[in-house]
């Protein structure tokens, strides 16, 4: 049993002040939906996931399959974030 136990919220910290950060640019009511909604998707996202992933479990595929198929939306959001990289780029030439 250790005697003495740290808790770094540092990252929690570092999250929120995120989110404040985009908010500046916005009026306050714009902000405050928008970060609403966003919280709102990602706890969404954090029941569904798990949810769907013991469906597919149950469903008969492999954990490796099932890495597969949780890689395709990350591998489509870095492609996109490639092209939108690449096409302010090209926006900022000319």
């Amino acid at each position: 049993m250790p005697k003495n136990i740290d808790i770094d919220f540092r990252n929690f910290d570092w999250a929120w002040s995120d989110r404040e950060s985009r908010c500046i640019e916005y009026p306050p009511e714009l902000c405050a939906t928008g970060a609403g909604w966003a919280m709102a998707t990602g706890r969404m996202g954090s029941f569904l996931g798990p949810l769907g992933a013991g469906f597919l479990l149950a469903a008969g595929l492999s954990v490796g399959q099932l890495f597969w198929i949780a890689a395709v939306p990350a591998v489509i959001a870095a492609c996109s974030v490639l092209g939108v990289g690449i096409a302010r780029e090209r926006v900022n030439r000319t």
